[in-house]
Formats: C-alpha cells, sequence, structure tokens
C-alpha cells in the first residue's frame, strides 16, 4: 500500500502449499509465489523474468500504438494511480497548455513525486507520457477514419500539423499518413 514501495515486485516464499494460501498470497498483492524448498536459481529467474516482462510491456506502451496500458504488469496501487493519471490527461487532451504542472496540480502531486511514480509505472518521464497518450489517441482517431490529420492534431492539442507528424513518427517510427493507410488495409501496426 506504500507507494514508494509499489514499484517492486513481491514474491512469496512460504512452506505454506495449499492453494488457499496461494489465493490468499496473490490476493495480496504478491507476483509469485515459491513454495519451499526452492531453488534459488528458479527464484534468480523468476525475478529476471518480472523485471523483463514489465521492462518489455513498458516499452511496448510507448512504441505499439494500440498497446493498452491496461497490459502493463502493476500492482494494485499502481493500478489505481495508472488509471487516474491516463483519465485526467485523456480530459485534457485537447487543451494545448496541458503540461507535467497542470498534471501535478490535478494529481495533487508535487512535480518530484509526479516524476517519480510516473517513471516507476511507465519508465516514461510525465511530459513524455501526456505525448505518448496524445500520440495514441490521435493513432485511434485515425484508425477511426473521417478526420483529416490536421483535425487530429488539433484534437490532441498539437497546434501544428508538421509538428505532429514529426512527433508521431519519432514514437512510432512511421509517418501518419503511412499508418492510416496500414491501418485502413488492415495491418493494425
Amino acid at each position: 500500500e506504500n507507494a514508494d514501495l509499489s514499484p517492486i515486485p513481491v514474491v512469496f516464499i512460504t512452506a505454506k502449499n495449499d492453494l488457499e494460501s496461494k489465493v490468499r498470497g496473490l490476493q495480496l498483492g504478491a507476483e509469485a509465489y515459491i513454495e519451499k524448498p526452492f531453488s534459488i536459481k528458479y527464484l534468480r529467474e523468476m525475478v529476471v523474468t518480472l523485471l523483463e516482462n514489465r521492462r518489455r510491456s513498458r516499452e511496448a506502451f510507448s512504441r505499439k500504438p494500440f498497446f493498452q496500458a491496461e497490459n502493463i504488469p502493476v500492482n494494485r496501487e499502481e493500478e489505481k494511480f495508472m488509471e487516474k493519471v491516463l483519465a485526467i490527461i485523456k480530459d485534457n487532451l485537447s487543451d494545448e497548455n496541458f503540461n507535467v504542472e497542470a498534471l501535478g496540480d490535478k494529481m495533487c502531486m508535487s512535480r518530484s513525486n509526479l516524476l517519480r511514480h510516473i517513471k516507476a509505472v511507465f519508465n516514461l518521464s510525465p511530459s513524455e507520457l501526456i505525448r505518448v497518450v496524445r500520440l495514441k489517441a490521435a493513432a485511434e482517431m485515425i484508425r477511426g477514419g473521417g478526420l483529416t490529420l490536421g483535425e487530429i492534431s488539433q484534437r490532441i492539442g498539437i497546434s501544428s500539423q508538421s509538428y505532429f507528424t514529426k512527433l508521431f513518427f519519432k514514437q512510432f517510427n512511421i509517418m501518419p499518413n503511412e499508418f492510416a493507410k496500414q491501418v485502413h488495409n488492415g495491418n493494425n501496426t
């Protein structure tokens, strides 16, 4: 429940091996449940795998237009934080003046505290997270069709279409117009 400790994966090592104990351990927030006797090699690989899965899913969130934040493995505290911060960003999507300070004010957090929490959950800075959420929303609008790139850039709070194109390419490694062609031809990137 301590937000400062919530990014640390919890692995239960216990002699209790009944189903009820395992379920209870997972309900309490354990990400893995290892029964005694156990192998140090197995424990080490379990921790490495947990951390690697987190890293890969966070990378996918920032680099894949349709990878949802819900697919990032987090505990309950991180999930609440993630839902709240994403909802605030989405509610202010079209406001081009929405920035880290505004996000911090709405989250009732200092800039440094906000940075620490966002970095722990998303492995992004707050400004990077705002940009990623905006560009993911743009990708969804492109997939939906019916809007020009200029209209989309305005709806996500980026007033310059050329700057939007530059950011989109930098984030997803594809130009928005090429992305639109791929998506409309059935290739969901």
